[in-house]
């Protein structure tokens, strides 16, 4: 998965870090499941001669391919930080279909911002997260496209300028 960063530094007192999915929307696992579904289509149009089986196969694929929409419909493509130095900062998160989902957190409840390293499986991932007081898990900046680690330390240290006006 290809990714694209933009850092947008309105003033010093605020930023704004995009990371955007540059891959296409449909990926190859769609273009069988629909491949796969129209073939069960055409091949059971021609050999069946119970309609029970034709409806059989007909739900079948309703069913497969509006699966395949659910999973297409929460896809991720874009996620952002907007940090302000008064006020705190809000992530967004933008799907495939343009839908949005916001979180803010007010500047006196972010204790710390850290950058880390987790293992998931067989590979090592790093990721950018926030401690907020009251909270027992940390806020994971960009949790669904995990940008690659200098991305993530570039992000670190201007969130550090803007909210504590101190570097790494």
């Amino acid at each position: 998965m290809s990714l694209t960063f933009e850092s947008v530094a309105a003033t010093h007192d605020a930023r704004e870090f995009v990371v955007s999915r540059d891959a296409p929307v449909v990926s190859r696992l769609d273009r069988v499941v629909v491949g796969i579904a129209a073939s069960l289509v055409a091949v059971t149009a021609a050999v069946s001669e119970s309609d029970s089986v034709s409806w059989s196969v007909a739900l079948l694929v309703v069913l497969l391919l509006g699966w395949r929409f659910l999973v297409i419909r929460a896809r991720v493509v874009s996620e952002s930080i907007l940090v302000l130095r008064d006020l705190g900062m809000q992530l967004e998160s933008t799907t495939v279909f343009g839908a949005k989902s916001y979180r803010f957190v007010e500047k006196e409840r972010i204790l710390e911002v850290v950058l880390n390293e987790g293992v998931d499986c067989h590979q090592v991932i790093y990721y950018l997260a926030v401690v907020v007081k009251g909270e027992r898990d940390m806020l994971l900046v960009f949790p669904e496209l995990k940008p690659r680690l200098p991305v993530l330390r570039n992000v670190f240290v201007e969130m550090r300028e803007v909210l504590f006006n101190r570097g790494c």
